[in-house]
């Protein structure tokens, strides 16, 4: 036997078992944390929305049923007292009567003609009436436009410094033309808009004018929310109410939902950012990484482990066929040379 046969090594199979054992362990642990993140990404997706929606829908409705009682409630104090001409006495006790019913109520503004105030509200929040006459004007321009038929809901709180909105709707008395304001708490409603862990939910006027936020500080200082991009597509959506999908001027992308409430040309809007909606998965996406690769570290090393197996075994057989086959070698020389 030569030498050359001698040194004759085994094939690479430790080689060639790891890199195919690699390329399929890489192309299926690739492949199941793909589409874990794919279906578990559009079943989160799917839930912010329906949870944005749902906290929107539920929010315009109180918020809906508070403008319609105070509303009701309201017309129908004007009535009574127009029907029977109440004056002197009887005048003040429907009023006080009204405003004991709805405790919330700051004051009933008739443009040109009535004014009724709730001195308790002034006295418990330690204010003076003289606000409202400051507010009318401020916006004698929108109690004009209310005496033509419009309905508006604006922002009280720059001027009275508490939770306060302005409720403004036409009123005809005699044939002529008025507007009706409302100053009313609106704290009871408020309450809805509570900030959540992840979820906001605010409400704003046809200006895009703040008038409902977790944080109050903002609607006192009268924050318009007009640069919001999802302003625009909603003022230019003819869907009362719709859920979406947005980026806002910082580049970031947030589920959102709006529902248009018709009484004062108002909406409420629920916004959730989409990287926070997202972190659970994002978090879970990394520990299928991480865990894919220690399964792929392992399955590198068991595969070399076996490969070295195989390797020595293939060695000893060679071996073993080399000295037989050389032992039966040396035997037929002898003969010949005998012979």
């Amino acid at each position: 036997m030569s030498t050359k046969d001698k040194k004759r090594k085994s094939p690479r199979v430790g080689i060639i078992l790891v890199l195919v054992t690699s390329l399929i362990m890489i192309i299926s642990l690739g492949a199941m944390v793909y589409l874990a993140n794919y279906f578990i990404t559009a079943d989160i997706q799917k839930t912010a929305e329906e949870n944005n929606y749902s906290i929107t829908m539920q929010t315009a409705e109180t918020v809906e049923n508070k403008l319609s009682s105070i509303r009701a409630n309201t017309f129908l104090m004007l009535d009574l007292i127009n029907s029977t001409n109440t004056s002197g006495m009887l005048l003040r006790q429907t009023t006080s009567f009204f405003f004991e019913r709805n405790p919330d109520v700051a004051a009933v503004i008739i443009s040109g003609d009535k004014e009724f105030y709730n001195d308790t509200f002034f006295n418990s929040n330690e204010i003076e009436s003289q606000l409202v006459q400051l507010f009318l004007e401020k916006y004698a321009e929108e109690v004009k436009r209310t005496e033509n038929g419009e309905t508006f809901v604006l922002n009280a709180a720059t001027i009275f410094n508490i939770p306060v909105l302005a409720l403004m709707m036409p009123w005809k008395e005699g044939g002529i033309d008025q507007a009706v304001t409302v100053f009313f708490d609106s704290t009871s409603i408020t309450q809805s808009f509570a900030a959540g862990i992840t979820n906001l939910t605010f409400l704003v006027n046809e200006r895009a004018d703040l008038l409902i936020h977790p944080d109050f500080e903002l609607v006192k200082s009268g924050v318009s929310m007009s640069k919001l991009p999802l302003i625009k597509q909603m003022n230019t959506s003819s869907e009362i109410n719709k859920q979406l999908l947005f980026t806002d001027t910082d580049g970031k992308e947030y589920f959102a939902s709006f529902c248009k409430i018709s009484t004062g040309d108002i909406s409420v809007i629920t916004l959730l950012s989409k990287e926070t909606a997202l972190e659970p998965i994002t978090f879970q996406t990394k520990k299928n990484i991480w865990l894919s690769l220690i399964i792929l570290f392992a399955s590198i090393i068991i595969m070399w482990l076996v490969s070295k197996a195989i390797k020595r075994a293939y060695r000893k057989a060679w071996e073993a066929e080399q000295k037989t086959g050389g032992a039966k070698l040396g035997e037929e020389e002898s003969r010949g040379n005998n012979s």
